[in-house]
């Protein structure tokens, strides 16, 4: 239970980053869904990536069937135009184009070329899988974060070589909008959490057969 528990904690850290902008029930309320299905979210991928014993090459295909839901969902969204009230205005899907292509450029005030953009991208992806491949004696949990994180980058990079931007569609009003691929993150961080709290002593272990 205390390892599940550890989903929450950036959900939760999100919120706190945010608590100066409630100004009543309406964002509580928001805040507090935001929370419910980051959590679910984490949950899910858990329950899907516990059923597989991973291999390198096994994470590889894993990450490529995460990366179809992602963009297949935006697809399906943005052909069908897709708008849902979920939770009334709450919590809705609404498609809505992110034209900030990566949140650190944002942040830095850098406006950068497409294909700089699709290159770096590609970079971080390749050191992402040289990383994880020296690391000796993966546990599962660094196993699922690595896979989420995998395909979150090559989401990320499909999102800048065939949309031009990202397609946010879950809205959370007046907090924020995410898509698939956001939850592959923050479930990712979850696990890295776990792994760094409990380690050696996570009852979650088991060994993997690396290739």
């Amino acid at each position: 239970m205390k390892k599940i528990l550890c989903f929450l904690i950036l959900p939760v850290i999100f919120i706190i980053m945010r608590v100066r902008y409630i100004s009543g029930i309406y964002h509580v309320i928001s805040f507090g869904l935001f929370i419910a299905v980051d959590f679910v979210m984490s949950l899910l991928f858990y329950f899907i990536l516990s059923r597989i014993k991973f291999t390198f090459p096994k994470s590889l295909s894993a990450a490529v069937i995460l990366t179809a839901a992602d963009q297949l969902l935006k697809i399906v969204i943005y052909k069908f135009d897709v708008n849902a009230k979920l939770a009334g205005s709450l919590l809705r899907i609404e498609p809505t184009p992110n034209l900030n292509q990566t949140a650190m450029f944002n942040l830095l005030g850098l406006e950068l070329n497409g294909t700089f953009i699709i290159a770096f991208k590609a970079v971080i992806i390749v050191l992402l899988c040289c990383i994880f491949l020296k690391i000796k004696n993966k546990s599962v949990c660094l196993w699922y974060a690595f896979v989420l994180l995998l395909s979150a980058g090559i989401s990320t990079l499909a999102d800048s070589a065939v949309w031009g931007y990202t397609l946010d569609y879950v809205y959370f009003s007046k907090l924020t909008c995410y898509d698939l691929k956001d939850f592959y993150v923050d479930a990712a961080i979850g696990f890295i959490i776990i792994e760094a709290l409990f380690g050696k002593h996570s009852t979650s272990r088991r060994s993997h057969k690396n290739n």
